[in-house]
């Protein structure tokens, strides 16, 4: 985004992860990524309003937020239109959603790369 602001240009293995969302950051266009990886103890994957953390060991609770970590032999699915504090592991209800966004965050870890 800001090698084009500035009128740049990145070979292809530069910025494996950039991925160009300059017009959604400014205003002529609705789309930006369509995923984003977080790192907190491991990766995890959101997209749109759902948020996937693969299984880790460690501690089930974090101590100072409050959230799920993502210590169970699934992994832990979060829908944060109706829990943006993280706080309840619906991946039971979503086993589907839950595939998908693994498969998704597997493939991105195995290619190295997002762009």
């Amino acid at each position: 985004s800001l090698a084009a602001l500035v009128g740049g240009t990145l070979a292809e293995a530069d910025a494996p992860d950039s991925i160009n969302v300059l017009p959604a950051l400014l205003g002529t266009s609705q789309t930006g990524r369509d995923h984003v990886i977080e790192e907190a103890r491991g990766l995890s994957i959101r997209v749109g309003n759902w948020k996937y953390l693969p299984a880790v060991k460690g501690e089930k609770v974090g101590k100072y937020t409050n959230t799920e970590l993502g210590t169970t032999d699934t992994g832990v699915l979060h829908d944060l239109s109706n829990d943006p504090g993280e706080t309840t592991d619906v991946a039971a209800k979503h086993a589907d959603k839950v595939a998908e966004l693994k498969a998704k965050l597997e493939a991105l870890q195995a290619a190295g790369r997002s762009r």
